[in-house]
């Protein structure tokens, strides 16, 4: 079913991650954010770079895979799905920037920290 191997590891990434997410999602709610440890392993099985470009040491993985990611996570928790693809998703402003700039946004700042971005659009004023 898989359309490469690496389609097929990042499935099996979320599957791993999976129960950690479950076992966390009271947490979750509890804290209104996801839990610490459920972003760190989201962040080890490079979930979070799903669409930004290899260029870019991205994944650029094809939007069905992406979704099937995604579905592996909702079955555990569907907030944590929800943050995961709003995170996933910006990394697709990668491909549509000058590269310099692309890197700069991934780039860690003064500390070592996984950043990840998600915002919704405001009216002025």
């Amino acid at each position: 079913m898989y359309r490469t191997g690496a389609d097929a590891a990042l499935i099996e990434a979320a599957q791993r991650i999976a129960p950690l997410v479950r076992a966390c999602r009271d947490e979750g709610e509890r804290e209104r954010r996801l839990p610490v440890q459920v972003l760190a392993a989201m962040h080890e099985a490079r979930l979070f770079r799903m669409y930004i470009p290899k260029a870019l040491d991205g994944l650029e993985i094809d939007p069905i895979t992406s979704m099937i990611v995604v579905e592996e996570i909702a079955s555990a928790d569907a907030a944590a799905a929800w943050n995961l693809m709003l995170g996933a998703t910006y990394g697709l402003w990668a491909a549509f920037l000058p590269e310099d700039c692309a890197r700069d946004l991934r780039r860690p700042r003064r500390r070592r920290c996984r950043r990840v971005a998600a915002e919704r659009p405001r009216p002025p004023g």
